[in-house]
C-alpha cells in the first residue's frame, strides 16, 4: 500500500518492515521532525509492534527507537486493535462505555421520549463506529439491546421493567408501529454490507489489498481470516450485497462470465449446479461473449441460457464504457448504507394511526402517550390481571364494573361528558365513540381545525388517564369543570 502511516490528531501509527537499515533512516526522520516543529513525542506512551521475528531481531528494533514493545489488543481512536477473530471480551470495553453512559443520567427522571431520544443519539452512537468496522459477536448484540432495552423502560441499563410493547416492534419506523429505534444486528449487518460493497467494487487501496488477500487464484472467496479481524465479517455480508445488486454491461471485462449475477439473479454457477465442472478452472470474462456490441456464444452454451429461460440477447450492453454493478433497490443503482439497512429489516405491517400521531404539531411526549395506547399496552385493571395479578373489575371514575382500555376512554360516563362537551367546541358529531372515529374525522377538517383536533384528541385521553391515576393512587376526587380546564391549557 502506498501510505505507510495513519494520522489522526497527535495519534499515530507508522507502518514499515524490519529492515535495520529503513528503521533508522525512520529514526532519523522523528528527529528531524521533532527538532523543526518543536513537538515531542513520547517514549513512555509510544509503543512497537512486533510482528513475526526473533527475541534477537526485536532486541534490535526496540534499541534503535527506545520504545517498549506493545501487545494486540489496543486501541486506536477508541476502537480495538485485534488479530484473527473479534471475541465478545475484546468488545466488552464499548458495552461497559454504553452502560456508563446510560448510567450517569437520571433515566427514571426522564420521559419515555426522553429516553428514546438518548438511546437514539447517544447510546447507539457508541456502537456504532465499532459496528462499522467488526462483525459484532451474537450474544453481545443480545446484551446490548437488553441494555438499551432496561434504560428505556425503567431508566436504568441494568434495572429490569416488565416491557410495555415487544422490542421488535419498538424498533420499527412510526408508519409500522415503533419509535424509530433501530436492532443493532440489522446495524452491524448494514455496516457490514457497506465494506462488502466496496470490497466488491475496489476504489480505495484497503479495498484492492483485501481483494489481493482474500480472492484465490481460482476467484474464490478465501473461507479463512488470514489473521484478520474484519474479513469474517465482510464475507458474511457478501452474500446479502450479491442477492440485491446487479450489473450494467459495459465492456465485459469486469465481470465474471460463471460467478457473477449479469444475467439472471442467480449466479451461471449455481443455477447448472453440477459439481463434475471444474468451476475452478472457469475464471472467463463477460467480455469473452461480446462481439461488437452483442452477445455471441457457442451453441451449447446458448442451450443453458434457453434451459434457464435467460434471454441473453435481450440485455442491453454499452462496449464503449465500463461496468459498473448497481444496487438494485435504489432507483439509480447507488448503494447507501441507509438503503441498506431499509432492505435487511424486519418490516412490519403499516398502522392507520401514526400519521394523526407523530406530527409537527403534537408535543413529543404526547405522541409516545398516544403510541402506547394505540398498542394497548397501558397498565390498566384487565392489562394488569391478564400478568396473574388479581384485581377487583371497578372503574374508579364511574364505579362501573368494567375496567377495560375501550371503557376508560370512550364507555365511561365521566369520559364520555368529556367528549361530548368537545364534540360541541368543534360542533361535530360522532356517534361510535372510539379512538379511530375521533381521529378520522379530524380529516375533514380545515388544516388550522384538524392540528387543534388531533391535539385535543390526544390531550383529552391523557387527562383522562391522569385523572384515573389521581383517583387510584393520590385519592383525589375529581370535577368535571376542572379537567376542562385543564384541556384548555
Amino acid at each position: 500500500m502506498a501510505h505507510s502511516h495513519l494520522l489522526f490528531a497527535d495519534d499515530i501509527f507508522i507502518f514499515a518492515n524490519g529492515r535495520t537499515k529503513g528503521l533508522k533512516l525512520l529514526y532519523k526522520w522523528l528527529a528531524l521532525y521533532q527538532e523543526t516543529s518543536g513537538q515531542v513525542f513520547s517514549s513512555e506512551k509510544s509503543k512497537l509492534y512486533l510482528g513475526a521475528m526473533t527475541n534477537v531481531k526485536k532486541q534490535k528494533v526496540k534499541d534503535i527507537f527506545g520504545f517498549d514493545e506493545g501487545c494486540l489488543p489496543t486501541t486506536y481512536l477508541g476502537i480495538p486493535l485485534v488479530q484473527g477473530r473479534v471475541t465478545k471480551e475484546v468488545l466488552r470495553t464499548l458495552v461497559d462505555k454504553i452502560i456508563k453512559s446510560a448510567t450517569g443520567w437520571a433515566g427514571n427522571m426522564l420521559s419515555l421520549q426522553g429516553r428514546a431520544v438518548l438511546i437514539q443519539s447517544v447510546l447507539n452512537s457508541i456502537s456504532i463506529f465499532s459496528m462499522g468496522i467488526y462483525k459484532w459477536p451474537a450474544s453481545l448484540i443480545k446484551e446490548g439491546e437488553r441494555i438499551l432495552r432496561n434504560f428505556l423502560w425503567s431508566g436504568e441499563p441494568e434495572s429490569k421493567k416488565a416491557c410495555m410493547v415487544a422490542w421488535d416492534k419498538v424498533c420499527k419506523p412510526y408508519k409500522e408501529g415503533g419509535i424509530n429505534l433501530r436492532r443493532l444486528k440489522e446495524i452491524n449487518q448494514s455496516l457490514m454490507m457497506k465494506l462488502a460493497w466496496n470490497f466488491l467494487n475496489p476504489k480505495d487501496e484497503w479495498a484492492e489489498f483485501m481483494r489481493a488477500k482474500f480472492i484465490t487464484k481460482s476467484g474464490n472467496f478465501s473461507t479463512i481470516t488470514k489473521g484478520s479481524s474484519i474479513w469474517a465479517g465482510v464475507r458474511g455480508a457478501l452474500e446479502d450485497v450479491s442477492a440485491h445488486s446487479g450489473w450494467v454491461i459495459g465492456d465485459g471485462k469486469c465481470i465474471n462470465l460463471w460467478r457473477d449475477n449479469w444475467c439472471s439473479p442467480l449466479f451461471l454457477k449455481d443455477m447448472i449446479n453440477d459439481d463434475v465442472i471444474p468451476w475452478t478452472d472457469l475464471n472467463a470474462k463477460v467480455s469473452y461473449i461480446i462481439s461488437e456490441g452483442r452477445c455471441s456464444i457457442p451453441y451449447n452454451l446458448q442451450l443453458i441460457f434457453d434451459r434457464f429461460g435467460v434471454d441473453i440477447h435481450s440485455i442491453k450492453i454499452n462496449h464503449h464504457k465500463p461496468d459498473r454493478r448497481v444496487w438494485k433497490p435504489d432507483l439509480i443503482g447507488k448503494f447507501s448504507t441507509k438503503g441498506a439497512f431499509e432492505t435487511i429489516r424486519n418490516k412490519g405491517q403499516q398502522n392507520w394511526w401514526f400519521k394523526f400521531l407523530f406530527r409537527s404539531d403534537i408535543h413529543p411526549r404526547l405522541s409516545m402517550w398516544g403510541w402506547r395506547l394505540c398498542h394497548g399496552k397501558l397498565p390498566t385493571d384487565d392489562n394488569v390481571q391478564k400478568k396473574g395479578i388479581t384485581l377487583a373489575f371497578r372503574c374508579c371514575l364511574c364505579a362501573n364494573n368494567s375496567k377495560s382500555i375501550h371503557h376508560l376512554f370512550w364507555d365511561c360516563s365521566f369520559s364520555n361528558c368529556l367528549w361530548t362537551w368537545l364534540e360541541g367546541l368543534f360542533q361535530v358529531q360522532i356517534l361510535d365513540k372510539n379512538l379511530k372515529s375521533f381521529l378520522e374525522i379530524g380529516d375533514s377538517m380545515s388544516p388550522y381545525l384538524k392540528d387543534l383536533w388531533f391535539g385535543a384528541v390526544w390531550g383529552g385521553t391523557n387527562l383522562i388517564w391522569l385523572a384515573r391515576n389521581n383517583s387510584i393512587c393520590e385519592e383525589q376526587s375529581f370535577a368535571l369543570d376542572q379537567e376542562k380546564r385543564k384541556w384548555y391549557k
